[in-house]
């Protein structure tokens, strides 16, 4: 199983980001047991379950961002800047 020592090190290259974990973790799975039932050889499985732990890794670094935009925005302003250069 490909869950070994890449999982860990990836895991340790984010410093352990809960969101990101978690939906890296369940891609993950997913794209093992897709490669666990069409075959490690087969290149289709193989692209699909690379895909799917790209997206996973994606979603987990970038659907934080959108729960706190608004936090981000905030400080943004606070620090003397306008929303407009903030949308920029």
């Amino acid at each position: 199983m490909l869950f070994s020592g890449v999982y860990l090190i990836a895991m340790a290259g984010v410093g352990f980001y809960l969101p990101w974990i978690i939906s890296y973790t369940v891609s993950f799975i997913i794209g093992e047991v897709i490669l666990s039932y069409m075959g490690y050889q087969n290149k289709i499985a193989q692209f699909i379950a690379f895909g799917l732990i790209q997206v996973g890794s994606e979603c987990g670094q970038i659907i934080p961002v959108n729960f706190f935009l608004e936090s981000f925005k905030k400080t943004w302003v606070g620090k003397k800047r306008s929303y407009r250069e903030c949308d920029k």
